[in-house]
């Protein structure tokens, strides 16, 4: 069967979508609270619920999220027009306060749906953006086709057909491509701020007849009608006056409350305000003080997820609408310009530091390409030979830094500390000597590597042992003057008479 091109079979709007009634040319939105409270075909129940202050600071928290990240444009291609298509977009964005028109857009993510309208203007021969002007969303519908139409006067019912390439809109939260009206947080939020205005509405009428002791006043037999009335202001007088009188015979008592049920009222409000919080940040902890560092890593990574999504349904929205349509204007062919928002956070260079030292103390040095590359500026190689010590291989104050090895510093140390003189070799000796000292060296290393291996054993258990840098410092200077010198002296000595009789042998063979 060949395929069906270009027809569309499961259309909305016109009757043949049995999941809505059909009740004019305009689309209904499916969100359930818009079709059944009053005034909810024009948004204002969700502005009530815009009004309360756990809300509005959820909102607040996640738009500043979203407009502290940096934002970039970027070419769509690498051809020179590509490249120019991106930077007109740049200079404009930068022109319009592009921050601002996002914060304002984001409150789609808030109604489930956004309306702005450009204002066109010319620069010599390109299209450029004077204005934006983020619209009133309670002003459109959709029509079966899913245009935009701007209700009038005039026409209240099915709307004013607006121009393409006008207006930039976007919709978010409904599970389906159905609904243009989207399901904005305010669908969610709506029963949270409900249930938690009508436990502050009884959690006030309790502090109100609980708050203070009642009045109790009792008259005598054969009290008249003023005398009752007298008796009955001065009871109401006592919640606002520090003293009354009665008439004698009359008793005026103050009842305390018998029962405490604030702290019901409080935890329901408590919890709500949390439920709002989870459900417009996935977590409380942005508005609430919560201790403890595994939760802070788990709000840090909940907040960069919920940034993400609204940086990538703005910018997104924007790249395939007005972005394209100047791009198709000003720069025919060239590939559009992509506007995005930078979430990558910079890396915590302390942690780095941590973890490179924990690697240095395993045995593993980085290199200076890495040092430069992790850690910016200019560095260059710490001097790994140290001063000669008396009774020792190392000066006090003069250790190694960190970036070489114990093998390597140990095996410099060794070259400094048994230097010995070299034999003299007489004239003519050109022939003979190097073979004797190639002799001696080769038998100086067989003879020396087992010491210089019990010190390299010594250094590694030291540094394997330390529990931080300052701690191989401290066992390294113990080691200063620890480390056996005895038996290498000693071979180095042998070494040295070795190589001054073999010189003087020869000589006298030469004679």
């Amino acid at each position: 069967m060949k395929p069906i091109i270009g027809e569309e079979i499961a259309t909305t709007g016109d009757g043949r979508d049995i999941t809505r009634p059909y009740l004019g040319p305009l689309l209904t939105a499916e969100d359930t609270i818009l079709r059944t409270r009053p005034g909810g075909a024009h948004l204002e129940v969700y502005r009530q619920v815009r009004s309360e202050p756990q809300v509005q600071t959820v909102m607040t928290v996640r738009q500043r999220s979203l407009v502290a990240r940096e934002w970039q444009v970027l070419p769509g291609g690498k051809r020179r027009i590509d490249i120019a298509a991106a930077d007109s977009l740049r200079a404009q964005l930068n022109e319009m306060a592009w921050d601002d028109v996002t914060e304002r857009m984001h409150w789609g993510v808030f109604y489930g749906y956004a309306v702005a309208e450009f204002m066109w203007g010319r620069d010599g021969r390109e299209v450029v953006i004077d204005r934006v002007k983020v619209r009133n969303r309670a002003r459109f519908r959709f029509d079966a086709e899913f245009r935009l139409r701007l209700l009038t006067v005039s026409r209240p019912f099915d709307g004013e057909l607006m121009p393409e390439r006008k207006f930039w809109t976007f919709c978010t939260g409904a599970d389906h491509d159905d609904d243009p009206y989207g399901i904005g947080l305010a669908h969610w939020f709506y029963w949270l701020v409900w249930f938690k205005r009508g436990g502050l509405k009884a959690w006030l009428n309790f502090l109100d007849k609980f708050g203070s002791p009642s009045a109790l006043g009792k008259y005598p037999a054969g009290a008249t009608p003023a005398q009752k009335a007298e008796l009955l202001a001065a009871c109401q007088a006592l919640r606002s006056e520090s003293g009354v009188i009665v008439p004698k015979g009359m008793e005026l008592l103050l009842l305390e409350a018998a029962r405490s049920g604030a702290a019901d009222y409080q935890g329901l409000v408590r919890e709500m305000d949390q439920a709002i919080a989870k459900v417009g940040l996935g977590n409380v902890m942005l508005t609430e003080a919560t201790a403890g560092q595994y939760k802070a890593d788990v709000q840090a990574g909940a907040a960069a997820d919920i940034v993400k999504a609204d940086a990538d349904l703005i910018c997104e929205s924007f790249n395939r609408g007005p972005a394209r349509w100047l791009t198709e204007w000003n720069y025919p062919g060239a590939a559009p310009p992509r506007v995005f928002r930078v979430l990558e956070q910079g890396e915590d260079l302390k942690s780095r530091a941590e973890r490179d030292e924990s690697i240095f103390r395993m045995g593993f040095r980085p290199t200076l390409a890495y040092i430069k590359d992790t850690y910016g500026g200019e560095w260059e190689p710490a001097p790994s030979s140290a001063q000669e010590a008396p009774g020792g291989v190392f000066a006090p104050g003069a250790l190694p830094a960190p970036g070489s090895t114990p093998e390597n510093r140990f095996a410099t140390a060794l070259q400094r500390a048994a230097t010995v003189p070299a034999p003299a070799f007489a004239a003519g000796d050109a022939e003979n000597a190097p073979d004797l000292v190639d002799a001696l060296v080769e038998r100086l290393a067989d003879q020396g590597a087992p010491v210089i291996e019990g010190w390299v054993g010594e250094v590694r258990r030291a540094v394997e042992s330390a529990d931080s840098y300052e701690d191989v410092l401290q066992k390294l200077a113990q080691l200063n003057y620890s480390l056996p010198l005895d038996d290498l002296g000693q071979i180095l000595a042998e070494a040295s008479a070795q190589a001054g009789l073999g010189g003087r042998s020869d000589v006298q063979d030469r004679q």
